[in-house]
């Protein structure tokens, strides 16, 4: 099997490799969607980059790349879906780790485009999960566009849109 050019510049390891030969490919776009969506959407809460959009940063644009970009066909769903259904991202404290699951979360919940869509957060404790869950409400809340339609439950610190019957 032939790998595109663009793939190719994806391949990171072997599992890339036999993904490719395996039909997966990179659609930049598809990840790039992602960034901008970001960039458009969501305000950062804090730290010096308060009140600012969300720009990815190096690290957080080669894994939208990665996570979403690459994709195979699926004879069930009979289009391509994303090869990727988990992550587990690792970096040093103050990366903005937190931030970034909260933006690919809510990037789910509606960028996606997917109705009933279900996320949620994991970590190590329950504290952790909430700092994320934290960012998304924040997020949702200084974001012009987000916050019109997106329904936050302050009781169990849930997010849902009732368009398309996610949370």
């Amino acid at each position: 099997m032939k790998i595109d050019k663009t793939t190719k510049r994806w391949i990171r390891n072997e599992a890339d490799e036999k993904a490719a030969f395996a039909g997966c490919r990179v659609d930049e776009s598809r990840g790039q969607f992602v960034i901008d969506w970001a960039k458009e959407n969501l305000v950062l809460w804090e730290g010096e980059c308060a009140g600012q959009p969300l720009i990815a940063t190096d690290w957080q644009y080669d894994c939208a790349i990665r996570l979403f970009g690459w994709v195979r066909k699926s004879d069930r769903w009979k289009r391509e879906i994303r090869r990727f259904r988990e992550a587990l991202i690792g970096k040093p404290k103050k990366n903005k780790k937190s931030p970034t699951v909260a933006w690919w979360m809510l990037y789910l919940l509606d960028g996606d485009g997917e109705p009933g869509q279900n996320c949620y957060t994991a970590a190590k404790d329950g504290q952790q999960a909430m700092i994320v869950q934290e960012h998304a409400i924040k997020m949702v809340q200084g974001s012009p566009t987000l916050g019109q339609y997106m329904r936050i439950n302050k009781t169990d610190k849930s997010i849902t849109v009732d368009e398309t019957n996610s949370k």
